[in-house]
């Protein structure tokens, strides 16, 4: 399934998806209710796009599985046209699968006889048919389809060919042109895609050519450039970038010197204040050796006892 996160559609799907891939096909009960489930993923694909590759193995499986004039007691396996009937066939359109699927009841005795008659396998197979095309127009823009749909192809044409062959040829007259019509839908989608090659093709780019143009009295350095205005431009945007970088080398000048200027009156500063220390710690040293000799710088000189 490939789908963005829906919080209603994208559990419908899963659930849908699981019940095709995982439950066996043992009556026509379950056929009926596996054809309808894909009826509703061919509706919900036909608007988003989605696909749901479930339910084409689902109808491969089961139109794999057809036998006309068998007697073998498979799901799909079409018994032969009795030669006397006692009851008309229904119409075409009498049998549907939708509708005895919404009124199905599986303890109803008779309702399980209707889903083994030979009238509900035929109109089975025609829905599946039918689902098989749907499936094909709602995808035919996917580049993979045709990979997708060719197991399905094959599978409707070989039903086609034995239901064909078999009794029940009138009935089923609509199967070959079906069969016909998506073998060659699926054939025309595989003519029409691009190959591998020209899908990883890169076209070249065309390099530009100009033409020589040579000047006898060159210059190094000079501008020879017709357009005055392009060629003033460029002086003007030389000349901004040398204001530029003489600019900025005039600050950095500045810069260093104002760092100068700061580091010399930050070391005035810290002389100054050395200076001031050392004077007053001579001075309470001259103090301190004053009171130690009796005072008067060392005149008065004290008497032993």
């Amino acid at each position: 399934m490939t789908q963005p996160r829906h919080p209603v559609l994208t559990p419908m799907t899963l659930l849908i998806s699981k019940w095709l891939l995982f439950t066996p096909v043992r009556s026509g009960l379950d056929l009926a209710k596996g054809l309808y489930l894909v009826k509703i993923a061919k509706k919900y694909a036909c608007q988003s796009g989605t696909v749901v590759p479930e339910s084409l193995r689902f109808l491969t499986s089961v139109l794999g599985g057809v036998r006309a004039d068998s007697s073998d007691g498979g799901v799909l396996c079409v018994q032969p046209r009795a030669k006397k009937r006692a009851k008309k066939r229904p119409a075409k359109g009498d049998v549907s699968v939708t509708k005895m699927v919404m009124e199905c009841d599986a303890a109803d005795a008779v309702q399980a006889e209707a889903f083994d008659s030979a009238e509900f396998k035929l109109a089975s197979i025609e829905l599946a048919f039918e689902l098989a095309e749907g499936l094909l127009g709602a995808h035919r823009k996917l580049p993979s389809a045709p990979e997708l749909f060719q197991p399905l192809g094959s599978a409707m044409a070989a039903a086609a060919e034995g239901v064909s062959t078999s009794s029940w040829a009138k009935e089923a007259g609509s199967l070959s042109p079906a069969a016909q019509r998506m073998e060659a839908a699926i054939l025309d989608l595989t003519l029409s895609r691009r190959s591998l090659g020209a899908t990883f093709k890169e076209q070249a780019k065309q390099v530009k050519q100009y033409n020589p143009r040579f000047e006898e009295d060159y210059v190094a350095g000079k501008d020879y450039d017709v357009d005055r205005d392009r060629s003033d431009r460029k002086r003007l945007r030389r000349d901004l970038k040398r204001e530029k970088r003489g600019a900025m080398r005039e600050l950095r000048k500045d810069n260093k010197f104002l760092a100068t200027v700061k580091n010399r009156e930050r070391d005035q500063t810290k002389e100054d204040l050395q200076k001031k220390y050392n004077k007053q710690f001579h001075f309470l040293e001259q103090q301190q050796s004053d009171m130690r000799s009796g005072g008067q710088k060392g005149m008065i000189k004290l008497r032993r006892k």
